[in-house]
């Protein structure tokens, strides 16, 4: 039997999604029965003790292949120590890779020269992600892996009555038909192109409508070009269009109920009637807010960009995608396209069909599915994926990194070339 050591650590990331990402994957490694598992502590948070105290319990544990499934710490410190402690111990390594991989190149160069000692493995979230960490490998497709992020679908799953409950307790009609956003209200997901586009929606169709946002307000801009906020400012131009576009029927049109925790979500889920996303963000690697709405049964509108292109091969039928617009100073969801999809989908709405419909994307998404998946990755020798090195545009965007830690995709506010080639299928 394969002895295999998953690397986790105790503590909880400070990113909500991230925190969910690795609860679900320890439950889905949790779930292989046929290989011989152990659960790893990752110390190397204090330090490069911490990283040493864990390559010791490694390498005493003699396992063929660790996989790290944290974004955080970086398991610089582990591989250190590995390598130190023992240069004959040659274990496979797997790396579960998120969306903020670009933000640790500096790290992953100093590792660079450790790691071609080592056959290795990047498993990321979606085709379009790991398209991006094959620009960053040397010559070798077969390093990168794609295997969906879990949903926990013991957390996450149709209910009629969640859904009548919520509903009655909201005061939302049952011929009221519920947008849904869950998410960072910022800049990066286009939340304010949401609410025009809400606007638009509403005035073109007959209906009792409503748009909820779920999730906190979020000033952080477009950093990689040197879009900065003041803090409060995003939360003020989601108030100020509301009021502007809504005004007096704000309140009843559009509710915003804040950072909902997690074990909450789900009833949400299933009161509403369609899940939208207009997100253009960098580190969409993947989409957790949406697969955990797919596995209400509901529907979903969401750009074709980044992870969000993987859920439309769940189903068609229940997932639409929009354009996204590329111009030299940003990337804009088709508005149009936006308004008339938003249409379609109360048009079309059919509350029948939810329940096969969440069985769907429990078939490709639940911690069941994905483990299987981990089961035959793991299953498989890893042979002949010796790492390599990393590429020159890998060296070129950590140097960008460097110089302009403030704007490393951009000048003068306006995307660079660097970042067209590396994001330009995304």
């Amino acid at each position: 039997m394969i002895k295999v050591a998953i690397v986790c650590k105790t503590g909880a990331s400070t990113w909500l999604s991230c925190q969910v990402i690795s609860a679900n994957l320890i439950q889905a490694y949790s779930k292989i029965d046929d290989i011989d598992l152990t659960f790893v502590e990752d110390r190397s948070s204090s330090g490069a003790y911490g990283g040493i105290l864990t390559a010791e319990e490694l390498v005493s544990g003699n396992f063929e292949k660790i996989v790290f499934i944290e974004h955080t710490p970086h398991p610089i410190e582990i591989l250190k120590g590995l390598y130190h402690l023992s240069k004959t111990y040659k274990p496979e390594l797997y790396f579960h890779v998120y969306g903020d991989f670009t933000l640790n190149l500096d790290k992953w160069v100093i590792v660079e020269s450790i790691l071609k000692n080592y056959n290795t493995c990047f498993i990321c979230a979606s085709d379009k992600h790991s398209g991006l960490i094959t620009k960053f490998i040397n010559s070798q497709n077969s390093l990168v892996k794609t295997i969906p992020f879990p949903v926990n679908e013991s957390l996450f799953y149709y209910s009629e009555e969640l859904r009548h409950q919520y509903r009655q307790s909201m005061s939302w009609s049952e011929d009221e038909f519920v947008i849904l956003y869950s998410g960072r209200l910022s800049l990066q997901k286009n939340i304010l192109y949401l609410i025009e586009a809400f606007d638009f929606f509403r005035r073109s169709i007959r209906g009792k409508v409503k748009l909820c946002l779920v999730g906190w307000v979020d000033d952080l801009g477009l950093p990689y070009i040197g879009k900065s906020r003041l803090s409060g400012m995003m939360d003020y131009e989601i108030q100020f269009l509301i009021k502007k576009l809504f005004y007096p029927d704000a309140v009843s049109m559009i509710q915003y109920l804040g950072n909902v925790p997690n074990e909450s979500l789900n009833k949400i889920y299933n009161a509403a009637d369609l899940f939208v996303s207009p997100s253009t963000h960098n580190d969409e690697d993947f989409g957790m807010s949406v697969g955990e709405a797919l596995l209400t049964g509901a529907s979903a509108v969401l750009t074709d960009w980044g992870g969000y292109s993987q859920f439309a091969s769940i189903s068609k039928d229940l997932v639409s995608l929009i354009p996204v617009i590329k111009s030299k100073d940003k990337n804009s969801p088709d508005f149009q396209k936006l308004i008339i999809q938003l249409i379609d989908k109360f048009k079309s709405y059919n509350p029948k069909g939810r329940e096969e419909a969440a069985l769907s994307a429990q078939n490709s998404l639940s911690t069941k599915k994905i483990s299987n998946l981990l089961y035959e990755l793991l299953l498989n020798p890893n042979e002949n994926n010796q790492f390599n090195g990393f590429t020159d545009i890998m060296h070129a965007t950590k140097q960008s990194f460097v110089v302009n830690p403030n704007s490393p995709f951009g000048f003068g506010k306006k995307y660079n070339d660097l970042y067209r080639e590396l994001y330009g299928d995304y």
